[in-house]
């Protein structure tokens, strides 16, 4: 175990290298974990098929032997020894992924028992640097400083992606509510089914309305959360007022039932406008918090 040669350069550059051993051993052991899986996932489909095949078999030998003295024996023949070479082909498919599977087995035991190692002297090394090197303190101080600063700004990340996509939800809900209130806005265009058409066509109208409004108060927290992104969201839809809703009521023709048909379509487009403008706006989100998780793992 390398613990401390007393040469402050050498050891840091040892220390250098233990982490660039590490960052080496931990891709492998990932790379190795990902071909285990795959590699069981065949395994265990490989099995099954050999066991149906073997179902097949002694089902297909069964029938043979009864009619044997049948004019289609051969046909079950034929189908046995299709079956026999199908079983015999699956078998020797299945040793080669058993071998495959044994040997990554190994290859991730030895890697992982060799990151263990790694880490292991580097976090020996580190402490013996603690102690002997008084400016090597200074600068792991000054590491785990920016380590915590990268780690309030991930936290921040996290809460903007929280309400952007509470914000998208809300949405969502608010444009099948006017989707729905447009159908049945349709139905009193074209139909005239009368006053029971009209409550449930405000009945939605009203609980879209009712989301927008909530839609709004979160957009504004989204806004104060997105520090980082230079454009301001927002989204305007049309109100349906008691004017309006008294004028469909009382004076109902196409020319209002069109132009409360129309009104919802705008709301409609300008919900999907939103989502899908904050739909880039995750993306951005998510690859800024990689970028600053990939500064704190270099550190």
């Amino acid at each position: 175990m390398y613990t401390g040669s007393g040469n402050y350069q050498q050891d840091y550059d040892r220390l250098s290298k233990l982490e660039a051993e590490i960052e080496v051993w931990e891709k492998k052991v990932a790379d190795y974990t990902k071909i285990r899986i795959g590699l069981q996932n065949d395994f265990d489909v490989t099995v099954k098929k050999l066991a149906q095949l073997e179902i097949e078999l002694d089902e297909l030998s069964r029938l043979t032997w009864t009619k044997l003295k049948s004019k289609v024996t051969g046909k079950y023949e034929a189908a046995y020894h299709s079956a026999t070479l199908s079983r015999e082909s699956t078998q020797r498919q299945l040793d080669d992924i058993k071998f495959k599977l044994q040997d990554t087995k190994g290859r991730l035991k030895d890697a992982t028992t060799s990151l263990e190692v790694a880490k292991s002297e580097k976090n020996s090394l580190r402490d013996y640097m603690k102690k002997n090197y008084t400016q090597f303190a200074e600068y792991e101080r000054k590491q785990e400083a920016e380590k915590q600063r990268l780690r309030t700004i991930i936290k921040e990340i996290d809460e903007a992606d929280a309400v952007v996509r509470e914000v998208i939800g809300i949405a969502n809900l608010a444009i099948d509510k006017f989707k729905s209130a447009k159908s049945w806005g349709m139905a009193d265009m074209f139909f005239d089914d009368g006053i029971f058409t009209e409550i449930m066509k405000y009945n939605r109208i009203n609980s879209a309305q009712s989301m927008v409004h909530t839609l709004n108060a979160t957009i504004a927290r989204m806004n104060k959360e997105l520090k980082d992104v230079n454009d301001i969201y927002g989204v305007y839809c049309q109100e349906f007022g008691s004017d309006i809703q008294f004028m469909d009521f009382f004076f109902d023709n196409i020319f209002i039932d069109w132009s409360i048909v129309s009104r919802l379509e705008k709301n409609i487009n300008a919900l999907n406008s939103l989502v899908f403008k904050l739909t880039d706006v995750l993306s951005i989100l998510r690859n800024n918090r990689t970028q600053v998780q990939k500064e704190i793992d270099s550190l």
